[in-house]
Formats: C-alpha cells, sequence, structure tokens
C-alpha cells in the first residue's frame, strides 16, 4: 500500500479528509493514536551498552498526535492487533507454566528428562512462532516511516485516503490563488482563507 506524508498543521487542526486510512471507505469516527518513531541506527547502539541506547532513544523519539479517520470495521485496527499479540503471549506463558508443573511433578528421570526437552524445544518453538505471528501484524499495520518536528510519514495507507487528501490540498492551492488574486479589489476586507478547511466542513 502506498504512503503518505501528513502536516503537523493537518493533524493538529484536524483537517485530514473523512476517508478510511486503511479501506479507502467513508470514515464515520476518528481515532486519536500517538505516533512514535525514532532512527533504526538507535537500536545499533545497544551493542555499545543497554543504557546508551535508552538515552539516546529517548532523546531522538518524535510523536505525533493524529485524529485518524477510520471506518467502523477498522477503528480498532491498532487495539485489536495489541490484543492478539498479548493473547498470543499469554497463552504461551500459560502452556510453560504447565510444562514447568508437569516436570516438577514427574518423579522418575526419564519423565523429567522428556518434559525437559518439551520445555525447552517447544518453549523455543513456540517463541519464535509468536515472533512471528506478531510480526506479520505489524507488517501489515498503519505506522510511521519517519517523523519530523513538521510532518509525519505513514506507511500502508489506502490509495482512496491518498487521493483525497491529494484533492483537498489542491482545492486549498486554488483557493488560496484566487484570493492573492483579489486582494488588490478587496483590500481592507475580511477573506476567507484556505486554512479554514475544517469550518467549511
Amino acid at each position: 500500500m502506498p504512503k503518505v506524508t501528513l502536516t503537523e498543521y493537518e493533524c493538529r487542526n484536524d483537517l485530514l479528509p473523512m476517508v478510511c486510512l486503511k479501506c479507502g471507505a467513508i470514515a464515520n469516527t476518528t481515532v486519536r493514536r500517538q505516533f512514535s518513531w525514532y532512527p533504526s541506527w538507535v537500536i545499533w547502539l545497544a551493542f555499545l551498552g543497554l543504557m546508551i541506547a535508552l538515552v539516546a532513544g529517548v532523546i531522538m523519539t518524535k510523536r505525533m498526535v493524529i485524529e485518524s479517520p477510520m471506518c467502523d470495521r477498522h477503528q480498532g485496527h491498532w487495539a485489536n492487533r495489541k490484543l492478539w499479540t498479548w493473547l498470543a503471549l499469554g497463552f504461551l506463558a500459560v502452556l510453560l507454566i504447565v510444562g514447568i508443573e508437569l516436570y516438577s511433578e514427574a518423579h522418575q528421570q526419564q519423565d523429567k528428562d522428556f518434559f525437559a526437552t518439551l520445555i525447552w524445544g517447544g518453549g523455543a518453538t513456540l517463541l519464535v512462532a509468536w515472533l512471528a505471528f506478531a510480526l506479520v501484524l505489524r507488517i501489515g499495520m498503519i505506522k510511521p516511516k519517519i517523523i519530523t518536528s513538521q510532518t509525519i510519514t505513514l506507511l500502508n495507507i489506502h490509495p482512496e485516503f491518498v487521493r483525497a487528501l491529494k484533492q483537498e490540498r489542491e482545492r486549498d492551492a486554488e483557493a488560496e490563488r484566487q484570493s492573492r488574486a483579489r486582494r488588490p479589489a478587496n483590500k481592507g476586507r475580511n477573506r476567507p482563507s484556505s486554512k479554514n478547511r475544517k469550518n467549511e466542513r
């Protein structure tokens, strides 16, 4: 799916088109979402020391809040992914606890060896499966590619939202050009600004 770059002004003033970010349908609600991002090189600092990476992460992390237009079907886009990730991890933890309990109750050494192999081998396999599951959920998630002080670039945005945003920006630009063209004739009068898109809805 395409990406889109939004300005801090558009996000702060609720100027995004009411088109679902995920599916491109008409959005009938907005979901307040705080996005955060830090440069990928921050992770590599962990090889120099965990504390160094943590301090760099705190310093370099940038955030931006967006009232994200979503349809009824996708208003739980982020919450549902988070829920499924934690439920899967909880299920993995329960299986590990059950395995440890069975190991502690085993009386024969042969049974203990079997449960020890089951715990370590099965636990490692399930952990890899959970990581793969969490990765799949994240791949399709709307997430930031980069955040600056003035813009945010989001990934996995539906093309219909990109098209609607482009049309609104073009209408704003045309309104601004017309406003500037009328400026000498209407000197001293109050003129509507192209930045009043929110009030015109």
